[in-house]
């Protein structure tokens, strides 16, 4: 049985922004989520990861 990846914890800064699940809902987390995004790739000079399947604090 293989395991799941473990990350470190998410930092508030940088061009990486872990997703446990992305499921959008309401207008309002479209809005959160693209403010989100344009931060994120503002970090990462134009470049951002997402990795999906992770919590904050890097659990899989």
């Amino acid at each position: 049985m293989s395991r799941a990846t473990r990350y470190p914890p998410e930092k508030e800064e940088g061009k990486v922004e872990y997703k446990y699940k992305l499921v959008i809902e309401k207008a309002q987390k479209i809005e959160r989520l693209i403010s989100q995004m344009k931060y994120r790739l503002a970090e990462g000079g134009g470049e951002a990861f997402y990795i999906l399947g992770v919590a904050d604090n890097g659990e899989p």
